[in-house]
């Protein structure tokens, strides 16, 4: 295995993890092959994503900074919710893992672009390709999660735009507050075989003595 394939065997880990964790706390709505065909869609959504964005990127007046801090966020959290709405997609395991699946298609897109540093890449498979999920997961709950997700993922690409540390400053802080919706969404979802605690019987009063 090259060197440059652990970032990705890393983020399959990762996202494999991330979907798990959603579903321990729910029901996973998909089957086999819809969860397929799911995937497969997320793929195809994130290349056309990167097309679309390099499009943009050739005619836009604006320095790029711009277009990557606010054109890529809007591109990519606006096909991500619209294929989870067509794939009628409202849990969040199976959501979790579409919105990573972008992530891992972007990531093999900049593996297959060329040579890229070892922080670049290990950056990538630690943050970038969670962010990824936990904006599909956050989706998987409908239109109101859109402000968030965008926010939060501008908020991270920010980041490479600032570069050096401040920048890995702005998008870990980014991705720490969109971890915390996600976290609480998981968490909102009641576990397999928990239930509420039953109320307690109702006492029945003295019966009335027959005369």
């Amino acid at each position: 295995m090259t060197p440059h394939a652990f970032p990705l065997v890393g983020s399959l880990v990762i996202v494999a993890g991330l979907s798990r964790l959603a579903s321990s706390r729910g029901r996973w709505e998909t089957g086999p092959l819809a969860t397929a065909i799911l995937l497969g869609t997320a793929a195809a959504a994130m290349v056309a994503a990167l097309f679309l964005e390099g499009l943009i990127a050739t005619v836009a007046p604006w320095p790029p900074w711009v277009g990557l801090a606010l054109v890529t966020p809007l591109v990519e959290e606006l096909l991500r919710f619209l294929v989870l709405q067509m794939a009628g997609v409202t849990t969040l395991g199976p959501a979790t893992l579409a919105g990573g699946m972008m992530g891992l298609t972007e990531t093999a897109f900049v593996l297959l672009r060329g040579p890229a540093g070892v922080e670049t890449l290990a950056f990538r498979a630690l943050a970038s390709v969670p962010l990824h999920s936990f904006c599909g997961g956050g989706l998987g709950t409908g239109r109101g999660f859109l402000p968030i997700a965008m926010g939060t993922h501008l908020v991270f690409n920010l980041g490479f735009a600032i570069g050096g540390l401040p920048g890995y400053a702005v998008s870990l802080g980014g991705l720490g507050i969109l971890a915390g919706f996600w976290l609480a969404l998981v968490l909102a979802h009641p576990a397999p075989g928990e239930t509420e605690a039953p109320s307690p019987p109702l006492r029945k009063g003295p019966s009335p003595e027959r005369t």
